[in-house]
């Protein structure tokens, strides 16, 4: 038996993604709901080493989410619902101990320059606790 404890945030996502070309109609580029699907892929964003005061953090913001490396639209949409939650390994075994934290996030994007994208207006834009509906189009 042993006394060492660890930590691991988990992160789940229920996700749609869209992009269209200039003059063209949305496209469904990505659907991943129907499961939640596991977007914990790296711990490089994990700080599980309780501080002076016994908290841990977690500092991982939402991404743009795409199948495609190299872009063939001009204006992407992403809705995502998420929901987060932290386990703890102890003696071997793992437990979730904590409740889950749901959020959500939309982002629509547009062109910036040959190289570089940015958001559309504010007003497309949401990103705060609890979940929306992950509509069927943008």
């Amino acid at each position: 038996m042993t006394n060492e404890v660890q930590f691991d945030f988990k992160r789940e996502k229920w996700h749609r993604c869209w992009e269209k070309v200039v003059g063209g109609s949305w496209q469904l580029a990505l659907d991943e709901t129907n499961p939640w699907r596991g977007d914990d892929l790296t711990e490089l964003d994990e700080d599980k080493t309780p501080s002076n005061n016994d908290h841990i953090y977690h500092i991982d913001g939402p991404g743009i989410v795409t199948k495609n490396r190299e872009p063939t639209w001009d204006y992407l949409a992403q809705t995502l619902d998420l929901k987060e939650w932290v386990k703890v390994q102890i003696d071997g075994t793992w437990y979730q101990c904590s409740d889950y934290y749901k959020w959500h996030s939309k982002c629509y994007t547009k062109p910036k320059d040959a190289n570089y994208m940015t958001r559309d207006v504010l007003n497309l834009q949401q990103l705060g606790g609890g979940w929306i509906t992950v509509p069927n189009s943008p």
